[in-house]
């Protein structure tokens, strides 16, 4: 009965072996699958010069920066341009679905309200790093109720 097991399952492993040389043989014969890649469009923007302002509006005050940037420059870039020469303190707070601007001027944010950056009535406060700047715009720093 032994004898008779072994000799079944050795014909068993011989015709799987054969089986498999053939399977990965024709698999390797198919050819190559062509794949390309979704080209991105690269639009060469012209540097130019910009003269942008920041207009910060809290509850009873209003207070102007203008700088002189680059269109490439990003929003945050100019929001940390005037950090780092007009000494506006602010804190950004990077979620996956939502961006918060803390503690303007070193101040807390007042419960119930939150701030936000506006460009022509456009919250665009989760956008910060992806929206270029534009000539003679004037961005919107605001304390607004949630």
């Amino acid at each position: 009965m032994n004898s008779n097991r072994l000799r079944i399952l050795t014909f068993l492993y011989i015709v799987s072996l054969i089986f498999g040389f053939f399977y990965v043989r024709s698999a390797l014969s198919e050819g190559s699958i062509d794949v390309e890649q979704a080209r991105e469009k690269e639009v060469a923007k012209e540097v130019k010069p910009v003269k942008v302002t920041l207009i910060v509006q809290g509850i009873g005050e209003q207070i102007s920066y203008t700088k002189r940037l680059k269109n490439t420059d990003a929003l945050l870039a100019f929001l940390e341009t005037v950090r780092k020469e007009d000494g506006l303190f602010y804190e950004i707070i990077s979620y996956t679905d939502d961006t918060e601007i803390t503690d303007i001027g070193k101040t807390s944010t007042p419960e119930g309200y939150q701030w936000r950056v506006y460009m022509d009535d456009i919250d665009v406060t989760n956008e910060l790093e992806d929206i270029n700047l534009e000539d003679d715009r004037i961005y919107y720093l605001k304390l607004i109720e949630k």
